[in-house]
């Protein structure tokens, strides 16, 4: 696969757990089922609950339901979810592997959100979890960021990879 050379950066605080999310958030609305993938080429980890990766919402509400993969500064790749509005954000699993040029993906199939990611030079997805999230006829896919920290900025540089999926 290509990589588009037109990598980016965002600004975003706070966090994207427990009931309610305050982060930065760049995305556009998607209906039915999808497959997207991220390139993740750095994250600015201000301390070790910085992250920033893909993410999938049912509106920009901060209690809204998600499904998000991310690189945690502290964990490595770490799947977040919130299965309906208000509820708790749930980590399923963290896997303290890579940590800059990781391709991350998470393939929606109704209401089943499957998170997978892999390095950029190897052949093998591997998944890290699946979760049933209802995020609604229309919704939000794209990237998240956060510091962790109201008192720091969070900066996640990425690039979209060619090749037959939708590239957020």
């Amino acid at each position: 696969k290509d990589l588009i050379h037109c990598n980016f950066s965002f600004l975003g605080k706070n966090n994207a757990q427990g009931t309610a999310d305050s982060f930065g958030f760049f995305g556009s609305e998607h209906t039915g089922n999808i497959n997207a993938t991220l390139h993740l080429e750095s994250l600015l980890r201000n301390n070790n609950d910085s992250k920033g990766g893909l993410m999938m919402r049912a509106s920009t509400d901060p209690d809204a339901a998600h499904v998000s993969l991310v690189v945690k500064a502290g964990d490595g790749v770490t799947m977040y979810y919130r299965a309906q509005a208000g509820g708790e954000t749930t980590a399923i699993k963290n896997v303290g592997v890579w940590r800059d040029n990781i391709e991350l993906s998470l393939v929606k199939n109704g209401d089943s959100v499957e998170a997978s990611y892999k390095h950029k030079a190897a052949p093998t997805w591997y998944v890290l979890g699946t979760a049933n999230v209802p995020l609604g006829a229309t919704y939000l896919v794209g990237h998240a960021v956060t510091s962790a920290d109201t008192t720091q900025h969070g900066q996640l540089m990425a690039g979209a990879v060619l090749g037959g999926t939708t590239y957020v």
